[in-house]
């Protein structure tokens, strides 16, 4: 039991790498998911039930967050306990508020959390419903929306989360990104009730933004051309990219024809990033009145013994997660939030699901990797697979020396930090962080 009174279950003994929260395990075996327990349906969802505690993040890094319960206050399931940015967020259940504190989330970063004690007295908070939506004008629509605590995420770096961009805002393109579609289905087929509200989320979020155009970040079938038909302006990103073969910055940087500037948003760019769960909730906000108070995670690894998509409340343990999920724990060596090139290795189980938490991946004992940064013995193989034709040991080894000038000249603002030179390099040195630091370093500079 943490200091906070929840009970964690699973124990672990966390492997540190080079630097916080990186991880690697071989290529082969991620991409072509050879070894990984598949999930079976894309379509299916798992509900967790809450906690007898959760805990909510409610600040994204640095953003002025306002609480709007003290301590003792009993709040409502959908009743708003804070607002960042403008945006409201919403607890997930009816209780007490225990305490209001800063505690780490799952990235390590501090955030302002409250923390509620659920109780059996229930009642449910709810907001406005719409079934004519297109009746209101775009304001209206926008403002409710950051009522209903809708948020876009993207990945830069670390796990951003932002309002959404006002309507006035000049939006080009919606990517739908960190999604995964079974390819085909038969003539006549209904969509599936999740891909419905999906697809009525998006038309939601694209009248906010009149001109702009969908893009799907998918592999090619029937169910996805379906889905497609029904947007005038929609193409997928590529015919054989998946979420998974490619990182959500290398997703906006072959939509936007450039990488970020560090420190950009896309939405600055004139891209909204949107998630299966945004699309889902904006969906559920305005024709159904219900807050943003849950997040669907994709669970998978080897070490659950039921990967799948579960829909979690905000606030709750990863731990609970992972035990809804079958996690094995004699067999868990290491658990990732985020995606399996450049996620965040968490250092324990008792910290909450946030709205940045879309996917949880779990490694057993022999498939951990260990960075031991041996010399580079010049076999060119983190060239080979670069998707940028890039030398990564070469810039590796002016981030190393603190040349941060030379390591632009050789190209690493081009990187797309997809992570596939740390996976081959034989002698396991942490090309992809290094990179990242010169990155980092060299736009201070």
């Amino acid at each position: 039991m943490n200091e906070n009174g929840v009970n964690v279950r699973i124990n672990l003994e966390i492997i540190n790498t080079i630097t916080r929260g990186r991880f690697e395990v071989e290529l082969h075996s991620w991409k072509h998911n050879s070894i990984m327990k598949p999930i079976t349906d894309d379509t299916e969802l798992f509900s967790v039930a809450a906690p007898p505690v959760v805990r909510i993040p409610c600040q994204w890094r640095d953003r002025d967050c306002r609480p709007l319960v003290k301590a003792g206050q009993r709040v409502l399931r959908g009743e708003p306990v804070a607002t960042t940015e403008g945006v409201s967020v919403h607890s997930p259940v009816s209780g007490k508020v225990k305490e209001i504190t800063v505690a780490d989330n799952c990235e390590g970063i501090p955030a302002v959390t409250v923390i509620v004690e659920t109780d059996e007295e229930g009642g449910t908070a709810a907001l406005p419903a719409y079934s004519d939506w297109e009746s209101l004008d775009r304001q209206a629509l926008y403002t409710h929306l950051q009522s209903a605590g809708i948020v876009t995420t993207y990945k830069e770096g670390a796990t951003y989360v932002k309002a959404l961009p006002h309507p006035d805002t000049e939006i080009r393109t919606v990517l739908l990104h960190g999604c995964s579609l079974s390819p085909d289905v038969g003539e006549g087929t209904q969509l599936p009730e999740i891909l419905q509200e999906v697809v009525s989320g998006l038309k939601i979020l694209l009248s906010l933004y009149p001109g702009a155009e969908l893009v799907w970040q998918s592999e090619k079938g029937s169910l996805l051309e379906e889905i497609l038909s029904q947007f005038p302006q929609a193409r997928l990103l590529s015919d054989t990219v998946t979420p998974f073969d490619s990182t959500m910055r290398a997703a906006m940087r072959q939509v936007l024809g450039h990488s970020l500037v560090e420190g950009c948003s896309p939405m600055a760019e004139g891209l909204l990033p949107v998630t299966f769960q945004q699309a889902r909730a904006a969906n559920r906000a305005v024709l159904l009145g219900e807050p943003y108070m849950e997040q669907l995670v994709r669970v998978e690894g080897n070490g659950v013994r039921h990967p799948g998509y579960y829909q979690v409340p905000l606030g709750i343990n990863l731990g609970e997660v992972l035990i809804a999920a079958g996690a094995d724990e004699s067999q868990l060596a290491k658990v990732v939030v985020g995606c399996a090139l450049n996620g965040t290795s968490v250092s324990r189980l008792d910290l909450p699901v946030g709205k940045s938490v879309s996917s949880v991946l779990t490694f057993t004992h022999d498939e951990v990797f260990h960075y031991q940064n041996r010399p580079c013995i010049h076999c060119g193989r983190c060239y080979q697979v670069c998707p940028q034709k890039l030398l990564p040991a070469k810039i590796a080894a002016y981030a190393e020396s603190r040349r941060w000038d030379l390591a632009v000249e050789e190209g690493v603002l081009l990187c797309g930090e997809c992570g596939r030179c740390s996976f081959i390099c034989p002698a396991r040195k942490p090309l992809l962080q290094l990179m990242e630091l010169a990155k980092r370093m060299s736009a201070k500079h």
